[in-house]
């Protein structure tokens, strides 16, 4: 339920800023893409991929007051629907704001360095938000407090190794590669 609010108010924005926006539901998340149809600033992308989390914060606070409860404090409940909205709702959406990809925390980030660094910066954030996942779930072997996330690090962490295997797929080049290139560019001695 939180992951359609969350990426209706990714889809809600995209719209309101000109953009066609499309969800996708998959089995643990979803995720919202968009098409703009005219230039959009990269403060209103950042706009975009913000208003997914605080959309969700806000939903599942406002269920949690409905339901009684104190939004912003570890539950200490009898009720385990508020201990279920306040794990899958402020705690899910908090965690999206962390600065690593391919969280939406990670693609402000992104976003604001892309304007600094062009289009390397996803790349270099793609591997920073790998060892920053990679320490933390080091982290989470070793210490008591952050071993409950230790699945959803776990789970960031297959997703931004897909992504770097798809990146070194689409970049990278072997020597047999560039050997090849230069054959059938005719020139045999330096491909040899």
């Amino acid at each position: 339920m939180f992951t359609l609010v969350h990426e209706l108010g990714h889809a809600q924005v995209a719209r309101w800023a000109g953009a066609e926006a499309e969800i996708s539901l998959e089995f643990m998340a979803g995720f919202a893409s968009y098409r703009p149809t005219r230039p959009i600033s990269r403060g209103t992308q950042a706009l975009i991929a913000l208003s997914g989390p605080l959309v969700h914060i806000a939903a599942s606070t406002l269920v949690l007051l409905v339901l009684g409860h104190q939004p912003f404090e570890q539950p200490d409940w009898d009720s385990e629907i508020a201990v279920a909205v306040w794990w899958a709702g402020p705690v899910i959406g908090a965690l999206n704001l962390i600065p690593v990809l391919p969280l939406d925390g990670g693609n402000v980030v992104t976003n604001l360095l892309e304007g600094v660094l062009g289009p390397t910066a996803r790349r270099l954030m793609l591997y920073v938000s790998v060892a920053l996942t990679g320490a933390f779930a080091l982290s989470s072997v070793v210490s008591e407090r952050t071993r409950g996330f230790t699945v959803f690090i776990g789970f960031l962490l297959l997703l931004q190794l897909q992504a770097v295997f798809a990146d070194r797929a689409e970049r990278a080049v072997s020597p047999f590669d560039r050997a090849l290139d230069l054959l059938r560019q005719g020139d045999e001695a330096k491909a040899r």
